[in-house]
C-alpha cells in the first residue's frame, strides 16, 4: 500500500510512512476491541497514535480530526486519535 500510494525519494522515508501507516492500522484495530469501542462512545477513553524516533526523538501524535500526524513539542495540546464521541456527534454532550 506504501509503495503505491507513497511518492517516498528513499527507503528511509519509505519506512517512515510505513511505521506511520502501522500505527494508523493499529488504532483502527484497537477501536474494534468491544471494551475500548464502549469506552469511547461513551467518552470515557481516548486513545492516541504515536510515532517515535528515536535518532532524533522527534515524537509526532496522530490527529484523527485532521487525518495526520502532528509534531508533538509544536501543540498546545496533544492530538487524540480518538474521533470526536458518538454523544458530541449527535449533540448530546
Amino acid at each position: 500500500m506504501v509503495e503505491d500510494n507513497c511518492s517516498c525519494g528513499s527507503e528511509h522515508e519509505t519506512m517512515e510512512e510505513l511505521t506511520r501507516e502501522n500505527v494508523i492500522a493499529q488504532l483502527q484495530h484497537l477501536r474494534t476491541h468491544p471494551s475500548v469501542a464502549s469506552g469511547i462512545a461513551a467518552g470515557q477513553l481516548s486513545i492516541h497514535g504515536w510515532v517515535y524516533d528515536i535518532e532524533t526523538s522527534h515524537i509526532e501524535a496522530y490527529d484523527a480530526g485532521k487525518g495526520l500526524f502532528l509534531p508533538l513539542a509544536m501543540t498546545e495540546q496533544v492530538p487524540s486519535a480518538t474521533p470526536r464521541y458518538r454523544a458530541e456527534a449527535c449533540g448530546l454532550r
